[in-house]
């Protein structure tokens, strides 16, 4: 890695993570190496609360068996490899019996019996279960039943550089996060704006004092939240990032 990175003409860099974990390597410390953060951006037209109507979710809500009583987190995405399905199942059954009123909707094409044969080992009732796949033109409109959304990913050293997109559209949404340390930008930049929470260990003491701290987040402004968004993850901003690195190299 080391090699490709002191002859590359630019580097492009997901995280700046990554980016300070590449210039701490001794092979590379001291050596004038352009490097840019772009991350994983965004659509910010599709992905938010204006392209929503009430009636919509007030239709969807009534498919879904969603009251308006009922607290709901959602999972956006694919389940697998480096995403921690029994984890996060955890967290909900804790969440659980602090809020007998809670919803899980698992919004992703795939796994389904997965996750609900390891709901039922936990002894998850399946009601409080929902599972469907659904085009990206419509995936605003099922995150906008969201309370909270919530991603645990294995925290291993390549993490560093991980940009999981799903942030930035659950933000665009005004959605707050929860997730795990270790991820990318992601402890700097939920922490630093309020826009999420941070668990550091897989456990019931860690589950408890998150969830303690839920209806802070649900006080922050969504506005506020999708700020946060538009900031880091804007298509327009990162498009004009790479136009300004191909243009330093064709000059």
């Amino acid at each position: 890695e080391s090699e490709f990175l002191l002859n590359a003409d630019y580097v492009i860099s997901l995280t700046q993570n990554a980016k300070n974990e590449m210039l701490s390597w001794d092979e590379i410390k001291g050596k004038n190496i352009p490097i840019e953060v772009i991350p994983c951006c965004v659509d910010l037209d599709l992905f938010s609360r204006d392209t929503v109507k009430v009636s919509e979710q007030e239709q969807l809500k009534k498919e879904l068996t969603i009251s308006s009583s009922d607290f709901v987190i959602s999972y956006l995405g694919s389940i697998g490899t480096w995403y921690m399905l029994d984890e996060m199942l955890d967290f909900f059954k804790v969440l659980y019996t602090q809020k007998p009123n809670s919803k899980f909707l698992f919004i992703t094409n795939s796994a389904e019996k997965e996750i609900v044969s390891k709901a039922e080992a936990k002894q998850i009732p399946r009601e409080t279960i929902i599972i469907r796949a659904v085009a990206r033109t419509k995936v605003p409109l099922y995150l906008s039943l969201s309370n909270v959304s919530i991603y645990f990913i294995k925290p291993a050293y390549s993490k560093k550089a991980s940009s999981p997109t799903k942030t930035g559209e659950i933000l665009a949404m005004g959605i707050p996060i929860i997730t795990n340390s270790g991820i990318g930008d992601s402890d700097a930049m939920l922490l630093n704006s309020g826009a999420g929470l941070i668990i550091n260990n897989f456990t019931s003491e860690d589950y408890n004092s998150t969830i303690k701290e839920i209806d802070v987040i649900l006080k922050i402004n969504k506005t506020k939240i999708r700020a946060t968004a538009e900031h880091y993850f804007s298509l327009e901003k990162g498009v004009e990032k790479y136009a300004a690195v191909y243009k330093k190299l064709t000059n």
